[in-house]
């Protein structure tokens, strides 16, 4: 589509797109011409998973994060806790990131505490895109057999009459 200041649109591009696009201009002057070159890649797909998971204080778990992507662009990962960046060496040992290939990273969360219920966001990115992707993981406190705990109970009484 070429807009009304004789710029070039390509609208929902594809690979048939591709190629050499010839730009002209010409006065009472003279002309001068200039050439781009239009390379186009798939859009990068981010899968995280488990996507749910739920788990006990104490045990420890690996959220997996996988980018399918055009092999000729470098991915870079970044992991998120509720939306902010980890920070891998401030939290007392319980984060460890994990470059398992090229276009996959894990992140092991050990000795699980009630803090880190919550979603776990994945962000990949290379120099065509960014795709973030989340996770969410549900902490149950840890039971103690023997050991009183308060119960709460309400009750609600309807009358039809």
């Amino acid at each position: 589509m070429l807009l009304r200041n004789n710029t070039l649109r390509i609208v929902n591009s594809s690979r048939a797109d591709e190629g050499n696009y010839v730009c002209r201009a010409e006065n009472q002057l003279g002309s001068a011409e200039m050439t781009a070159v239009l390379w186009v890649k798939e859009a990068m797909r981010v899968e995280l998973s488990p996507d749910r998971v739920e788990v006990t204080v104490g045990e420890s778990v690996v959220l997996s994060c996988k980018a399918a992507h055009d092999s000729s662009l470098d991915v870079a990962f970044q992991w998120f806790f509720n939306q902010k960046p980890i920070h891998f060496r401030q939290d007392g040992g319980h984060f460890e990131y994990i470059q398992t290939q090229s276009s996959t990273v894990d992140l092991m969360i050990r000795s699980i505490l009630l803090k880190h219920a919550g979603k776990y966001g994945c962000q990949a990115q290379t120099s065509a895109d960014t795709v973030f992707t989340e996770a969410e993981l549900l902490v149950r406190g840890e039971l103690v057999v023997g050991v009183s705990a308060p119960v709460l109970c309400d009750v609600f009484v309807h009358s039809f009459v």
